[in-house]
């Protein structure tokens, strides 16, 4: 209470009228924090000409890589506070990812490649060719079991007509309409399904697309060469 009077008889000596006094503990004061933000590939170059003028004299400079589809926007970058990272990637498509198009790691047998393709029927052109494949698909996984049940001799052995039959059987290839980057619209591709012995009495399906293939390289470096001619005007670019 004591240095609250002094407080009040101090204002008053110097002429003010009104003494406002707080307790409590004060809010906590934080520094700046640097800023980061991902967005598709081209949020750097969107960044940087929406707000050129906030940072015209300020020194920055972008890092560029086709291989990675990444292009990383950096403003101040010596400042612990006052950076700004503005990362603008290509990304392939969930659901081109979803399949395992391309990918040698994921593989199904021909039930699951069956059962996962009959819930996605919107991707191809039509329903019969749809159901085509899933017919297909659906008989091999008859004719694989009835080849096991009639050439294994119990003993581990398996007729070298197993293989033949399921090679003669499966579709060599079919075609779905998807994207095969993030935010593009969809495309054609020319689907193969391979197949490879997982063992004595398994088969593995898996997906390859040489028009998907073409198409990531291809557009990964269209997209960043676009992306680099609108950010030369603003930034010094680096490949890595």
């Amino acid at each position: 209470m004591e240095n609250k009077d002094k407080l009040a008889a101090k204002a008053l000596a110097e002429g003010h009228t009104t003494l406002l006094l707080l307790e409590g503990q004060a809010p906590v004061q934080h520094n700046n924090k640097c800023v980061k933000i991902t967005g598709n590939i081209d949020a750097p170059s969107r960044f940087i000409r929406a707000r050129y003028k906030d940072f015209e004299n300020i020194s920055r400079h972008c890092l560029v890589s086709v291989e990675k589809g990444k292009i990383e926007l950096v403003i101040d970058p010596q400042s612990s506070v006052d950076k700004h990272e503005i990362v603008g990637v290509i990304k392939k498509s969930h659901k081109f990812t979803s399949l395992g198009i391309n990918d040698s790691g994921c593989n199904y047998s021909p039930e699951e490649l069956h059962r996962k393709l009959k819930l996605m029927r919107s991707y191809f052109p039509d329903v019969s060719s749809h159901s085509a494949i899933c017919k297909e698909l659906k008989n091999l996984t008859a004719t694989i079991n009835r080849e096991i049940e009639d050439h294994d001799d119990e003993r581990g052995n398996l007729s070298q007509k197993f293989k033949q039959t399921v090679e003669s059987n499966i579709p060599k290839e079919f075609i779905i309409s998807i994207p095969v980057i993030e935010g593009e619209p969809p495309v054609d591709l020319t689907m193969a399904i391979t197949l490879r012995a997982g063992g004595t009495s398994t088969i593995l399906c898996y997906l390859e697309s040489m028009d998907a293939a073409d198409i990531i390289e291809e557009t990964f470096k269209k997209r960043i060469e676009e992306e680099v001619e609108k950010l030369q005007e603003h930034t010094v670019v680096i490949d890595y």
